[in-house]
């Protein structure tokens, strides 16, 4: 595989994503965690007013979790961080996390969008 370089946007909602699973217990990061970090940001959001796609039903189709449903953790996390007076994404809030394995189907899907080169702007050229 080529060396896969991340888009910011993309790095933080792996964070995300990691920051979820570790905190609900999961041993990897699924693609469906990750779906539901990128729903959050503000450019795919706008991608998707622009088509005429529904961010709340694609929420809904990646993360139907109930009481474990990603944002409802990360609200958790980051109101626990704050109690603490730390702030997410911090230096000790990141050295805090343990490392998890990405997913089968996610190591495909990155190794493909590296191969392919640049994927709607989420990897860095």
């Amino acid at each position: 595989m080529s060396e896969l370089r991340l888009a910011h946007e993309t790095r933080r909602a792996c964070f995300c994503a990691l920051t979820v699973a570790v905190a609900t217990g999961e041993g990897e990061i699924s693609a469906r965690r990750i779906a539901a970090a990128v729903l959050r940001d503000a450019a795919v959001r706008a991608v998707c007013d622009v088509g005429g796609i529904s961010v709340e039903e694609l929420t809904a189709l990646v993360d139907d979790q109930g009481e474990r449903s990603f944002q409802q953790v990360l609200t958790s996390i980051e109101e626990s961080l704050a109690a603490r007076e730390e702030s997410f994404g911090s230096s000790s809030h990141i050295n805090s996390i343990q490392p998890l394995p990405l997913s089968s189907n996610m190591k495909k899907a990155f190794e493909a969008m590296a191969d392919r080169g640049p994927f709607g702007g989420h990897l860095a050229q």
